[in-house]
């Protein structure tokens, strides 16, 4: 959420929008991560939320698109972060052989949360993130230039709460994801399923 150069926070804009109320951050994602972030908008909500998370409550689900080409079509990486456990569970939701290249869309649920997890535990494993450079992503890769990592927050389901019933919130793909996908289709000649 803080300011880096000439791009404001989201969290600045909901105050510049919203000057009476308050938004404490929750779930965030890196900056150049699309998908859902999640504020609470008093303390007690926010500690609650945080809880949920601290428990690990919340069902997190990411999209990646990763190079390489997985022997099977789901697998678990358990390899620790700064020494705490970090579990993530990838299935393979779409292969793409363009160009005699292999890539494929990762559905990535987080078991735990840890910082650039799911970049880490992909780049482990020898798949790293289209775009990724730190994590050995290619920035371009079968002619398609990827200005940010390949990366979305798809999905989160709140747990339910007393009386209140589970809250699932999802994220759209943003265009420049779609975009990714579609020409990986039309170099593989349609992309194959899991």
């Amino acid at each position: 959420p803080a300011e880096r150069g000439n791009e404001p926070s989201l969290l600045l804009r909901l105050a510049q929008k919203f000057p009476k109320k308050r938004f404490l951050v929750v779930h965030r994602i890196d900056r150049q991560t699309s998908g859902i972030l999640l504020f609470a908008r008093d303390e007690a909500s926010h500690r609650l939320a945080n809880g949920w998370f601290s428990k690990h409550g919340v069902t997190k689900e990411y999209l990646a698109l990763a190079r390489g080409d997985p022997r099977l079509p789901a697998f678990r990486v358990n390899h620790p972060i700064d020494g705490k456990p970090s579990l993530s569970q990838i299935q393979v939701g779409e292969r793409f052989r363009p160009e005699g290249q292999s890539a494929f869309l990762a559905r990535v649920r987080m078991a735990t949360g840890r910082k650039h997890q799911i970049r880490i535990h992909l780049e482990a494993e020898g798949f790293p993130i289209l775009g990724d450079t730190r994590y050995g992503g290619p920035e371009t890769f079968a002619g398609i230039r990827f200005g940010r990592f390949a990366l979305h927050a798809e999905r989160l389901v709140l747990p339910k709460e007393g009386e209140s019933p589970t809250i699932e919130i999802r994220a759209p793909l943003p265009a420049d994801f779609e975009a990714w996908m579609r020409s990986l289709r039309e170099k593989s000649g349609g992309g194959s399923s899991g």
